[in-house]
């Protein structure tokens, strides 16, 4: 193997991002016996109005068959209180049930919903100080299914 003297680093475009994801899964198929075709299961779901806009969306995937994260879940503000980030944390826990994940986890700053997560199950493992800015947190979360 050659080693690069003077590497250049340059920004990734969609299609080589996912490029770099499909080597990893790659990789760690090699470590699970999961093909890697079945190692990332996307559940991206969304709350739309009947004009068809999207008032609130929930983004996760199940990894290895086992453990499901959660990357955003968001609500639009005017729509916050009815209970649409319940409803969508909960498919998604009921969709990775059924697929056989054992646990879910997410990250969550400070300003945002810690509480709501803590009333739905969840349960802090750990805290990352000033974390998205000085004197901020960010709160990692779990539930076992």
């Amino acid at each position: 193997m050659n080693v690069i003297k003077s590497p250049v680093i340059a920004i990734s475009s969609s299609e080589q991002k996912e490029w770099v994801i499909e080597q990893l899964v790659s990789f760690n198929s090699e470590f699970t016996a999961i093909p890697p075709n079945e190692y990332v299961i996307p559940l991206n779901f969304h709350i739309k109005t009947m004009d068809n806009t999207i008032i609130a969306g929930i983004n996760a995937f199940m990894l290895a068959k086992s453990t499901v994260f959660v990357s955003i879940l968001w609500v639009d503000k005017q729509h916050r209180g009815y209970d649409y980030g319940s409803q969508l944390l909960q498919y998604v826990e009921t969709a990775a049930k059924a697929l056989g994940a054992a646990m879910i986890h997410l990250d969550t700053f400070d300003f945002q919903a810690r509480g709501f997560y803590i009333k739905c199950g969840y349960e802090e493992f750990a805290c990352l100080e000033n974390s998205p800015a000085l004197g901020n947190k960010r709160f990692y979360m779990k539930k076992i299914l």
